[in-house]
């Protein structure tokens, strides 16, 4: 007969400190070795049929135990509990801990010595964590642009905080490291896109020197019929451009995608979809197949910008190597326009 460990009641969900376990006499230290347990951090544990490795709020509540008087948990791992993200799998709790406290780091947890003012914390779900305004001045500082911009973005577009108070918050903060950087980005970001790729597509189509388009417009016909509401649009030239996620690989999804630009295409809107190209390749038998989708190649991890005056483009990447396909046509003069109105400005490559 296979005998399991007893599991006392207040160890069975929640992680928890070995040290403060033991001195209460709930377990062993011999008994926390066994495999009835999963250490998370030094001295912190969990109930192993409770282990969940990409469990993001099991590893918040685990490094929380560490934290000392006026730490909070910070950047990506606030943006996640606040709901303004998917933590990568494998993902490190971060943690801000103001000085003279000290935190040692440890593998899943990056520490960030800062300053962290009693305002800049707050409590979520019972752990301390960073206000949402902080979270995002902390994550529109941080060297990538594209990702620091992204995530702004999904911060503001949950409604965390205004655009405008954001802005107040980091002029409250002249001087601090990044901030001239944070405002810059600030400027650039959409509240409105609805999701981080979406924020990539638009960044891709403004550092090609496009105008930047219209968010989340709801398009109308020139009869005042309401036909779809698409993710960026030119309003004067009737182009739509949108980004398709892997969902819309989906065969119901995809015919429902040919009626919709149908629609629009009816309305006299040229309608631009833009899709992610998987990273690992397909085989013929992996891939889905639709005898009325066209079977494409794949392509770089890249977005070839062209001029259409003849001039050469440019190729810009998607950050971590996600491919981001499509030909975008910039708009230079009027006389470009008109020779490329009611053509499609995002074609597939």
């Amino acid at each position: 007969m296979v005998r399991h460990a007893s599991v006392p009641d207040g160890l069975r969900f929640l992680p928890f400190r070995g040290s403060r376990a033991v001195a209460r006499g709930l377990i062993t230290k011999r008994q926390l070795d066994s495999q009835a347990w999963r250490r998370l951090f030094r001295d912190v544990y969990v109930n192993a049929e409770s282990y969940a490795a990409d469990d993001n709020r099991m590893w918040c509540d685990a490094a929380a135990l560490l934290l000392p008087a006026g730490a909070a948990i910070g950047g990506e791992s606030a943006a996640c509990l606040w709901g303004a993200g998917v933590p990568a799998r494998g993902a490190p709790v971060t943690v801000t801990v103001p000085l003279p406290h000290r935190l040692r780091a440890q593998e899943r947890l990056v520490v960030r010595h800062q300053r962290l003012p009693a305002g800049d914390v707050t409590s979520f779900g019972g752990l301390p964590v960073t206000s949402p305004a902080r979270t995002a001045f902390d994550l529109g500082r941080q060297p990538d642009r594209q990702k620091a911009i992204m995530a702004m973005a999904a911060i503001l577009h949950r409604k965390l905080i205004k655009k405008e108070r954001l802005a107040a918050y980091a002029d409250g903060r002249a001087g601090w490291p990044g901030t001239v950087r944070f405002a810059a980005r600030l400027d650039e970001t959409e509240p409105l896109t609805e999701s981080p790729m979406e924020t990539l597509l638009r960044l891709l189509i403004t550092d090609a020197g496009l105008p930047r388009p219209v968010a989340q417009l709801d398009v109308m016909s020139r009869g005042g019929t309401w036909l779809a509401r698409v993710d960026f649009d030119y309003p004067a030239l009737r182009i739509a451009i949108e980004y398709e996620g892997d969902h819309h690989r989906d065969r119901n999804t995809f015919r429902e995608d040919i009626a919709r630009k149908r629609r629009l295409e009816h309305g006299r809107l040229a309608c631009a979809p833009l899709h992610r190209r998987r990273r690992a390749a397909q085989t013929r038998r992996d891939r889905p197949r639709d005898r009325h989708r066209p079977q494409t190649a794949p392509h770089r991890a890249s977005l070839r910008v062209d001029d259409p005056a003849g001039r050469s483009g440019a190729a810009v990447r998607a950050p971590g190597g996600g491919a981001v396909e499509g030909r975008a046509t910039a708009v230079w003069t009027d006389g470009d326009i008109a020779a490329a109105r009611g053509r499609r400005y995002v074609e597939r490559l």
